[in-house]
């Protein structure tokens, strides 16, 4: 980045320094003024402020925020100083607890650009031309949030942006404000009638704001309250469309909302069973008995509480020392009924554990 050092008099009546600059120049060059009243060195009042402001060549204006240490200011040239080619009229304001101390004038010499914003680039430009559909397509991403930088455009592209300071959301004002007041707000807060965006936007601390062209205060930076994130709910089988809405759904279907029972067709078996439904996962834990002997066969064992599109898991175990069976279970026709498949003898009396982990569609 450029640095050019100007020497500036708080008194009137010396020869104006001229500071030349490229049209179009943005960022690259940073202006340091040192500050003197007289013969002297100036020092700025501590909590003072200090900006820039100046009146182009098409007669619009600027102002913008410098910093200071001592008697040296440093200010960076932006795009808005430089728009017009030919002098412009400028000067540094000191100002505490709203009365101007004191200003120094200089000139911004703006050398016309060899290439102006609105000249037709020739057609033997072919790289450029080639890059459209993808310039487009980037563009394309930022649809969103065009309308409302655009809306904004006014008040940025006058440069009339006015630091205001940090404050409490209950201390911003509510009278006296012009286009381009922002402040920075040290509090989580939640907007209100008086926000662009309408009431009842959670913000963060940090979050800063702007007084429009509509009259209402806009939010500069977004939030990062969980309840303004946008989930996409797709693929997760979820309802909800925010992230805090998500991690709520979430957690709300980890804990059962009732116990469901599984039913039976045998009379003389049943079952103490909780199963837990989370998206589109079920999870069942299920104990039984049967007060009569089953002898290598197969049996509708049971009937689950959602039909089964795929069974992740399933596990059958005897609970008594003396069990002489194993088992195999698999789903039947109707999605619903569990099959056991009995190997060996089911003792009458004998308990066993059932484990189910399956995907659903319900």
């Amino acid at each position: 980045m450029i640095t050019q050092t100007i020497n500036l008099n708080l008194i009137p009546g010396s020869l104006l320094p001229r500071i030349n600059v490229s049209q179009y120049d943005n960022g690259s060059r940073t202006l340091q003024f040192n500050l003197y009243n007289g013969v002297s060195p100036y020092e700025i009042p501590s909590g003072a402020s200090v900006s820039i402001v100046g009146t182009k060549a098409d007669n619009t204006g600027f102002e913008y925020a410098c910093t200071y240490n001592g008697s040296l200011v440093s200010v960076n040239i932006t795009d808005q100083m430089t728009a017009f080619a030919g002098e412009v009229q400028a000067e540094l304001r000191i100002r505490q607890s709203g009365e101007i101390l004191g200003t120094a004038n200089f000139i911004i010499n703006v050398e016309r650009a060899a290439l102006s914003d609105d000249t037709q680039i020739s057609e033997t430009d072919i790289p450029i031309i080639q890059r459209i559909p993808e310039i487009l397509e980037e563009a394309e991403g930022y649809a969103e949030d065009a309308q409302h930088w655009a809306e904004q455009s006014q008040v940025y592209a006058t440069g009339a942006l006015h630091w205001k300071g940090s404050v409490a959301f209950a201390n911003i004002p509510t009278s006296g404000m012009i286009v381009g007041d922002f402040y920075n707000i040290t509090n989580d807060f939640t907007t209100d009638s008086r926000f662009d965006e309408g009431a009842g936007i959670k913000c963060a601390a940090g979050t800063n704001i702007v007084w429009d062209t509509n009259n209402k205060w806009d939010i500069l930076t977004p939030s990062t309250v969980a309840s303004q994130v946008k989930y996409d709910n797709t693929t997760s089988g979820l309802s909800a469309t925010n992230v805090q809405g998500a991690i709520d759904e979430l957690n709300s279907n980890l804990t059962p909302s009732s116990t469901k029972h599984i039913s039976t067709t045998y009379s003389d078996q049943y079952f103490e069973s909780c199963c837990n439904k989370i998206g589109k996962l079920v999870v069942c834990s299920v104990m039984t008995k049967c007060s009569s002997t089953l002898n290598n066969t197969t049996v509708i064992y049971g009937r689950l509480p959602y039909a089964v599109k795929e069974l992740l898991e399933f596990g059958w175990t005897p609970l008594a020392q003396n069990a002489s069976f194993s088992a195999t279970s698999f789903v039947g026709a109707n999605s619903k009924d569990i099959n056991l498949q009995i190997s060996g003898i089911y003792n009458a009396d004998t308990y066993m554990r059932a484990n189910f982990v399956y995907v659903t569609n319900e």
